[in-house]
C-alpha cells in the first residue's frame, strides 16, 4: 500500500474529500468466517498532523473479539499468522 502526503481535511465518514481521489484503493485479504467472499479494501493519507483511514466493506455486520489494543487486525486463512499491510509513504 501506497501511503501518501496531504494536507489535513475534514472527515466526513463519506469519502468524498477531493484527497480522497489522489490515491488508489488497495484490496485487503478477508476472513471467510461465514463462507462468503465480502470484498474489502482501503485507502490511507497522512498529513503533518494525523494519518486518514478510508474503508470500503461488503460485510453487512462487522464483530470483533479483539479486548485489548494493537492486535494483529487481519490472519491469514491458512497459516493463522497476522497479515501485515506494507506501506510506503511518499512525501
Amino acid at each position: 500500500m501506497v501511503v501518501k502526503q496531504s494536507p489535513d481535511f475534514n472527515v466526513t465518514g463519506t469519502g468524498d474529500a477531493l484527497p480522497w481521489t489522489k490515491t488508489m484503493w488497495t484490496d485487503i485479504p478477508f476472513l471467510q468466517g461465514n463462507g462468503k467472499k465480502n470484498k474489502t479494501k482501503a485507502k490511507m493519507l497522512y498529513s503533518e498532523t494525523g494519518i486518514y483511514c478510508l474503508f470500503s466493506c461488503e460485510d453487512n455486520t462487522l464483530t470483533v473479539s479483539m479486548q485489548q489494543d494493537l492486535m494483529p487486525f487481519f490472519y491469514s486463512l491458512t497459516s493463522r499468522k497476522p497479515i501485515t499491510l506494507n506501506m510506503k509513504f511518499h512525501h
